[in-house]
């Protein structure tokens, strides 16, 4: 999956805005802590990407998926997003995955790479998911959420979220059904820039797209309501 390239000159300019109030050695700080982070992308039809946080992952996991990729021609880019101030965590969000571009997600649906290449895949990403398992409330005080991103038709993102609460079985289950989940789909025109976002059901073993707007929606009402409840309390 294809990340837009570090532009310092780019970076610098919007970090100088008064708004912010940093100052000339913090912003060129941040300028350095980005150039690094962003060395480790790659572009290219044979790239699959690794967002994460260190602390979560460390070097050497990243270094095994990078050489379990490798035997089977893919190359991995990976960017470490600790140290870097993100909108809050929602559980609509994957925080922790494993960016697919649309030419390998193509050329696996048809048939045309190996399974080899499908395995090496689902092997590194369920040994990623113990990790992020293992971590999981440890190193945030949050249960992040993990799962892929991949590209499909028409350039729609679809988020699978790979539940950490799941066993290991049910996992491995609901990885070998994502081709069956998107051959089922239609093709429906993209109406904003968000990603569809997937849960896996293990009582029907299936995916289903969850209304994430809809789901804001009710939290907001939830969120109204008890304002307005506690109100009422308040002026009793």
């Amino acid at each position: 999956m294809s990340q837009r390239p570090f532009n310092k000159e780019d970076f610098t300019k919007n970090l100088n805005d008064p708004l912010f109030g940093f100052s000339n050695e913090q912003i060129d700080s941040h300028a350095q802590m980005m150039a690094k982070k962003t060395a480790s992308i790659k572009s290219g039809e044979d790239v699959i990407h690794l967002d994460y946080f260190h602390g979560i992952l460390d070097q050497t996991d990243v270094q095994n998926y990078e050489s379990g990729l490798k035997k089977v021609g893919i190359r991995l880019s990976y960017f470490d997003k600790s140290g870097i101030v993100f909108n809050s965590i929602d559980e609509y969000t994957l925080q922790v995955f494993f960016g697919v571009s649309y030419p390998i997600v193509k050329l696996i649906g048809e048939g045309m790479l190996t399974n080899v290449v499908w395995e090496a895949l689902k092997a590194v990403t369920i040994v990623c998911w113990k990790k992020v398992k293992s971590k999981n409330n440890q190193t945030f005080g949050k249960k992040m959420n993990f799962g892929l991103k991949m590209k499909f038709k028409d350039s729609k993102l679809t988020d699978f979220k790979l539940n950490t609460d799941f066993s290991e079985e049910t996992t491995v289950k609901a990885l070998g059904l994502i081709f069956n989940y998107m051959s089922s789909q239609k093709s429906e025109p993209i109406k904003d820039g968000l990603p569809d976002f997937c849960e896996f059901d293990e009582t029907d073993n299936s995916w289903h797209k969850v209304d994430v707007m809809e789901e804001f929606r009710k939290k907001a009402k939830e969120q109204e309501a008890k304002r307005a409840l506690k109100s009422n309390r308040d002026n009793l």
